[in-house]
């Protein structure tokens, strides 16, 4: 078989055909390139190229509540910051790690309904239109395959939003909240998305993650996953297969049995 094109193997994984190799793709932590850069990595070649993995462009338009971002504390190993989505977060400066949550603003209905409509409220600048605008007819011209990505669902929401706890006692005790965050956070991407394909650009599929387990088992029951979180995992499937593209979802964790 002759070489295929990023987007071509990709398309071609999805729809269970032959290709020319198994697809190679990763995402590596920016303490990893410094380290590959150490052990003699040129510096002026991709990562990817340089150890023959494929590229996946994706686009992630901005779905959060915009909420102010601030740092409150900041020292040569760590910084303390507000993010768009209401959260107060630590970031680590030097070590690659996830950032610690120590605080969540949106953290009960009533606030809840402030967040949902600053993400209702569209502004211009949630879509990166002039990267698309510079970069598109090179990623076309090139063979890459093209995602948005639209970001819904359990990780966002306990992760950012609501706080771990928090979410999952509601998932129980109040699961209208939990399934109007869902539907929100989705409605909001889909809409930045269309808006995305109505100006001629097009792409090959959506991708989103949602960690959904711990080391050795969901965060929830198949149960609660089959009547709240799943419906939605399906509208964004549907959404996507209308308009000609595949579907990607990432989950860390066990999740085996969902």
């Amino acid at each position: 078989m002759i070489q295929l094109t990023e987007r071509e193997r990709m398309l071609r994984v999805f729809r269970r055909q032959e290709i020319d190799r198994i697809p190679m793709i990763d995402s590596a932590w920016r303490g990893t390139i410094n380290r590959w850069h150490n052990e003699g990595m040129p510096k002026n070649v991709a990562w990817e190229d340089y150890f023959g993995f494929d590229r996946v462009i994706r686009i992630c338009p901005d779905n959060s509540p915009r909420f102010e971002r601030r740092v409150i504390e900041e020292t040569d190993r760590y910084r303390i910051e507000t993010t768009p989505w209401g959260s107060t977060q630590k970031a680590f400066n030097i070590l690659d790690s996830t950032p610690e949550m120590l605080e969540f603003y949106y953290d009960t209905p009533e606030k809840w309904e402030e967040a949902k409509k600053a993400m209702y409220t569209y502004h211009e600048d949630r879509i990166p239109w002039k990267y698309l605008e510079a970069n598109y007819p090179r990623w076309k011209a090139e063979g890459r395959f093209l995602q948005l990505v639209v970001w819904f669902g359990f990780d966002v929401a306990h992760t950012r939003l609501t706080g771990t706890e928090n979410m999952l006692i509601s998932m129980y005790d109040d699961p209208d909240w939990v399934t109007d965050i869902f539907d929100t956070y989705l409605n909001t991407s889909l809409d930045l998305c269309q808006r995305i394909l109505d100006a001629g650009y097009e792409f090959d599929g959506i991708f989103w993650y949602d960690d959904m387990g711990y080391k050795g088992s969901p965060f929830f029951s198949p149960a609660a996953y089959r009547e709240l979180l799943k419906p939605y995992h399906k509208k964004a499937v549907d959404w996507a297969h209308e308009r000609g593209m595949v579907t990607e979802m990432h989950s860390c964790g066990y999740i085996e049995p969902l």
